[in-house]
């Protein structure tokens, strides 16, 4: 069977289509909003009791110690449920998201690292190589954007960090990987905001 000569789109095969993404993004936008609005209505007050207690027992330290592990060793809390712990409670929100930031950022470097050191063993590493056309053509598509574009998709930041450990990318790329971090963990924060508003 011979190949259709006419391309049906200019990128590379492998690269997510903006359209793709922004579905993605948005599903999941939708998702974070409608589940808090719906804790806010029916669970309030435990969740409010919940969140005081947390940050009354553990502070900004186990916030940020929390999201290093959520980012950094693929704890099941994520640090959405920190930026929740702090929208909740009325406290210092400045603080809570500085908090918050610094451990996902010490995480997602652990996670760079760690993707740097699994590349050493022969399977992970040709499982690196069998997909690296798929990174290379979002490169390819969006050149040093790639980055920003992966941020808004759905995949957690900590697979993304240890991907892009894995694939070694140039620092200048890791730390706009750390960058695109705080604008998403910013719409987090004001989805859940907006949610609980409600």
């Amino acid at each position: 069977m011979s190949e259709d000569p006419s391309p049906r789109r200019s990128s590379p095969a492998g690269a997510p289509s903006p359209r793709a993404i922004a579905l993605r993004a948005l599903i999941v936008a939708l998702a974070l909003f409608g589940a808090t609005a719906l804790a806010a209505r029916y669970f309030k007050a435990p969740l409010e009791s919940l969140g005081r207690g947390f940050i009354d027992h553990f502070g900004l330290a186990g916030m940020a110690l929390g999201t290093f592990l959520a980012d950094g060793v693929l704890f099941p809390v994520p640090p959405q449920f920190y930026l929740f712990a702090a929208i909740t409670t009325g406290r210092d929100q400045a603080a809570a998201f500085a908090a918050v930031c610094a451990g996902s950022l010490a995480g997602g470097a652990l996670m760079v690292l760690l993707g740097r050191s699994l590349t050493r063993f022969d399977r992970l590493r040709r499982w690196v190589e069998r997909s690296r056309p798929r990174v290379d053509a979002l490169f390819a598509r969006y050149g040093v954007w790639a980055v920003a574009v992966v941020s808004a998709t759905p995949v957690p930041y900590s697979y993304f960090a240890c991907f892009c450990g894995a694939y070694r990318l140039r620092p200048a790329l890791l730390v706009a990987l750390g960058v695109c971090r705080v604008p998403r963990l910013l719409a987090f924060y004001a989805l859940i905001r907006l949610g609980w508003s409600l």
